[in-house]
């Protein structure tokens, strides 16, 4: 579980972990859970005990119009 603050992220968002030394907890990750201000992801193993650092982000994705990437034809 990591503490990101205020986020709009939900269950089975992918997200990317970098920058989290021990690197074990640093890849792109389904979320199993998450709260008002933490995200939850499972790992494949122990890393060990958190050290420091560590940046989540996720994809910016506002608007898909299918009539832009799929136009009719006249």
């Amino acid at each position: 579980t990591l503490t990101i603050g205020s986020n709009i992220l939900v269950a089975h968002d992918t997200v990317t972990v970098s920058g989290i030394n021990p690197s074990g907890y640093d890849g792109i990750f389904a979320l199993t859970s998450r709260t008002a201000s933490t995200v939850t992801y499972a790992l494949p193993e122990d890393p060990g005990a958190y050290a420091s650092g560590g940046t989540v982000t996720w994809p910016n994705v506002l608007l898909f119009n299918s009539a832009i990437c799929y136009p009719s034809e006249l």
